[in-house]
């Protein structure tokens, strides 16, 4: 019985953890000729970050809402380029994807489901205890949630 990835999602969240993952996500790419998709989510804004402004026209509202998401993607998207540039990948194997939603977990959860996904890298952030009580884990929702198999890769914590 042989397999193949044909579709790797590699998750970023922005930090030096995430990024631990990558060599794994990099190597399995290489082997089998994998396009290698660098998957990272951005929080809309919730009501109570717009809470403080006392305005009464709600369009404007969700206008500078819209266009605080927006800019928050484009930041993404050129921090996934840049990060993108270093990998031992030619242009045309990788594939940037920012998503948007309240639930990271829940959107690599359905990105994935979505777009045939073969095979999710992430790495898990070092949080247990009260730390992962408050934040929760996204690594485990997803190993959890996820319509393919993970890879869960162990970060060095210090």
């Amino acid at each position: 019985m042989s397999f193949t990835f044909d579709k790797i999602m590699l998750t970023l969240d922005g930090s030096d953890i995430a990024v631990q993952a990558a060599p794994e996500a990099e190597a399995i790419a290489q082997r089998f000729g994998s396009k290698l998709i660098l998957y990272t989510v951005v929080a809309p804004p919730t009501p109570f970050q717009t809470a403080a402004l006392v305005v009464d026209d709600r369009k404007l509202i969700e206008a500078g809402q819209e266009r605080r998401l927006h800019e928050e993607a484009e930041s993404a998207r050129r921090s996934l380029q840049t990060f993108a540039a270093t990998l031992d990948l030619p242009p045309e194997q990788i594939e940037i994807r920012v998503g948007a939603a309240h639930s990271p977990a829940e959107a690599i959860i359905e990105f994935a489901a979505d777009n045939g996904v073969d095979l999710i890298v992430i790495c898990s952030h070092c949080r247990s205890g009260l730390g992962r009580a408050i934040y929760g884990s996204v690594g485990d929702h997803v190993l959890h949630h996820a319509p393919c198999p993970i890879l869960l890769v162990r970060a060095a914590c210090s």
